[in-house]
């Protein structure tokens, strides 16, 4: 059985090989089959294969969660890729956001400062995209001040997330009477429960465990009651709740 298992492996690889290159996918797929034997090849099968057969949101969920986690740099790499093309405000700005999420802040900024200028001096995105960065390099008094500049500038905007940035600023820089000020305000619209938990957090750790026990409870009871798709969306939220909620 040992070399008919063997052999049928290698069968197996060499037919996802000849899948990759008459499709025309990533290249990179052939050195993950061949390389790393069995995970190689069961990567490609739930990356690419199974997303090709149900082609549906799930699907395509699938491809995007194994592709990152086997190939983190692919999506800043072809950012780049894009960048190198068209040097452009707006692809300058997909640079940054990808380094940001690989780590990699200060590249980012190295990306977005130079273009801050002339019609995008007071963009919102391209502020939105250096607070980001500032706060990734735990500089929370900066990333107040950018996003207080971008307020001046365009006292119309509205995000969610940009206000969910500046109250989590506000809260690393030790400003917590106003960071629980801003989450009160923030909760009423904030679409998810990541603002929720987070005001939870920042209530116990004022000192005020029994209105953080309240939110949390609020978070549950809220999952708990939603469709389907809402549970799965806010699984992440609703799992670090019930935790704080205890047995």
């Amino acid at each position: 059985m040992g070399p008919l298992i063997g052999l049928a492996g290698i069968a197996l690889e060499v037919l996802l090989i000849v899948h990759v290159v008459r499709t025309g996918r990533d290249r990179i797929w052939i050195w993950l089959i061949i390389g790393i034997p069995v995970f190689g090849s069961l990567a490609y099968v739930v990356a690419e294969l199974l997303p090709e057969l149900l082609r549906g949101p799930a699907g395509r969920k699938a491809r995007a969660h194994a592709t990152k986690m086997l190939d983190p740099e692919r999506a800043y790499r072809e950012a780049r890729l894009r960048l190198d093309t068209a040097d452009t405000v707006d692809n300058r700005r997909a640079v940054a956001a990808q380094a940001v999420a690989l780590g990699r802040p200060e590249e980012a900024l190295q990306w977005l400062e130079p273009a801050r200028q002339g019609l995008y001096a007071n963009d919102p995105a391209l502020l939105v995209g250096m607070a980001q960065a500032h706060f990734a390099a735990a500089r929370p008094e900066r990333t107040i001040a950018i996003l207080e500049e971008l307020r001046a500038a365009h006292p119309d905007f509205e995000s969610a997330d940009a206000h969910l940035l500046y109250t989590r600023a506000l809260e690393a820089a030790g400003r917590q009477p106003e960071a629980l000020a801003e989450y009160a305000a923030l909760v009423r619209y904030f679409p998810g429960e990541e603002a929720r938990y987070r005001q939870a957090e920042a209530l116990a750790a004022a000192g005020d465990p029994g209105a953080a026990r309240s939110v949390h409870e609020e978070i549950c009871r809220t999952v708990e009651r939603a469709p389907a798709y809402y549970r799965r969306a806010q699984r992440q939220w609703y799992d670090l709740a019930k935790r704080s909620l205890g047995p």
